[in-house]
């Protein structure tokens, strides 16, 4: 009861309490919540966590080392709002994870996620082009393929705009 009180009171992870009446002890575990994204608005960032909120304003977004993600528009947002859904979420920081094992010596720019709906993650890639990607697929297999046909259909990236890895066994690209 009191550790969930803490828990609640300053936001944490968790919090575990073990008392000794032998020893005269009281021990206090506590695991602070650490951000999971960045999301852009504007020229404005800020801290969300696991569960999609936004937390905190931020002002240099690059010590985090991050994945930033967007609507793609300039739609204003509010402290504790729901910005991202929780599969959205576990998508993105999948994606983020694996990238640049597939692509080297290519950096993620920022995820795009259009509204909490959406079964649409775009990465935009430091090159300026883009990956569309499906909640409904294998982020793996997704990056797999697209890998792929970057390597064995696409000569010259500079005049790529995106890969399409949306639909399962078929990937298009302009």
């Amino acid at each position: 009861a009191l550790g969930e009180l803490i828990q609640k009171k300053f936001d944490l992870k968790d919090v575990k309490i073990e008392t000794s009446l032998a020893k005269k002890t009281l021990k206090i575990e506590i695991k602070p919540k650490f951000p999971a994204l960045i999301w852009k608005a504007g020229e404005n960032y800020f801290t969300v966590y696991d569960d999609g909120i936004i937390k905190d304003k931020i002002s240099s977004p690059a010590k985090y080392g991050l994945p930033t993600a967007s609507r793609g528009t300039t739609t204003e947002v509010a402290i504790g709002e729901q910005i991202i859904s929780k599969g959205q979420m576990a998508y993105v920081k999948k994606l983020f994870e694996l990238f640049n094992f597939y692509f080297k010596n290519i950096d993620i720019r920022q995820f795009v996620l259009t509204d909490l709906e959406s079964r649409q993650v775009k990465l935009i890639t430091s090159e300026g082009w883009q990956i569309i990607f499906s909640l409904d697929l294998n982020p793996q297999s997704s990056l797999e393929a697209a890998k792929a046909v970057l390597e064995q259909k696409i000569g010259e990236r500079s005049k790529l705009q995106y890969i399409d890895a949306r639909l399962k066994n078929r990937i298009y690209y302009k």
